[in-house]
């Protein structure tokens, strides 16, 4: 290698001298420093002990751990964790102990994916085993009817979730006038009711609970903003990119938002209330 010669930091020298048959550490004339790739185990820098310190093992992790409970090192900063499509991490928890650390994403039944991931994208993922990963508790003198999380859409407030009471919550959905037009009445709600087709079925991985409902495509042709995703979709790598699906071929599942149907609902039994009135005085009539 030109102009290079292997070198070693001997700390109980105290001095930087020559490798003679290795080179993890290569520093050149220019001062440029490169390391070989290590592994988990033999990592290719490591300053500090495995609890705390700074290491790295291949050019995809690159970390940064600080002592925790037990000598558990709790933190963790680098490239590329789990797979996370080139994302910088910050871990805190089992999922930054483990070796190499996980995120809790996707971890299904595994302890050493507990904790807590944020990525450099904003994304944040979080996992507890047998436990309640999050808690949101808003205190203070104003703590009643107040916001506890709000969600925004480019920056306008689209909805919240928000202390309604002393023991209630509400979720609210952004419904003010001011942000609607061509507003006309409801009609022919009886009609598209009977359309909607209301099953009983249990769903696969929970074959012993029966429950009431509705199949999401058939109720997309009767309420379609009440239903997510398409019928048989499968995940594309748009998908991936996206961060909507995990791999490529994927099923991607329809979701219902069942809030939505009251509007239809409540329309049709105005419809139905005002066929009985009509009746009710019809029948008046003929008995008068």
């Amino acid at each position: 290698m030109a102009n290079r010669r292997p070198l070693i930091i001997n700390s109980s020298a105290q001095q930087i001298q020559e490798l003679v048959d290795a080179d993890t550490l290569i520093a050149d004339v220019s001062g440029k420093i490169s390391l070989e790739s290590g592994s988990a185990a033999d990592p290719s820098l490591e300053l500090g002990t495995s609890n705390a310190g700074i290491y790295a093992y291949s050019s995809s992790v690159i970390g940064l751990t600080f002592p925790g409970f037990a000598n558990n090192p709790w933190g963790l900063i680098g490239h590329e964790i789990s797979g996370d499509e080139g994302e910088e991490s910050i871990l805190i928890g089992s999922c930054a102990r483990a070796n190499p650390p996980k995120s809790p994403k996707n971890a299904n039944n595994d302890t050493g994916a507990e904790g807590l991931q944020i990525t450099s994208r904003g994304k944040i993922n979080v996992s507890g085993y047998d436990a309640r990963p999050v808690t949101i508790n808003r205190m203070g003198v104003n703590s009643t009817a107040a916001l506890i999380l709000s969600f925004n859409n480019n920056g306008t407030g689209v909805g919240a979730v928000r202390i309604a009471g002393s023991n209630t919550v509400a979720y609210d959905t952004t419904s003010d006038y001011r942000l609607k037009e061509n507003v006309v009445d409801l009609t022919g709600a009886r009609a598209r009711l009977d359309s909607l087709n209301v099953k009983r079925f249990n769903f696969i991985a929970d074959p012993g609970k029966t429950v009431d409902g509705v199949l999401a495509h058939e109720a997309q042709t009767v309420v379609p903003e009440a239903v997510s995703g398409s019928k048989d979709r499968i995940a594309t790598q748009a998908d991936v990119d996206a961060d909507e699906a995990n791999a490529v071929g994927d099923p991607i599942y329809q979701g219902i938002d069942q809030s939505k149907l009251v509007p239809l609902l409540t329309a049709a039994l105005q419809e139905a209330f005002a066929e009985i009135d009509s009746l009710k005085a019809r029948i008046t009539a003929l008995e008068g």
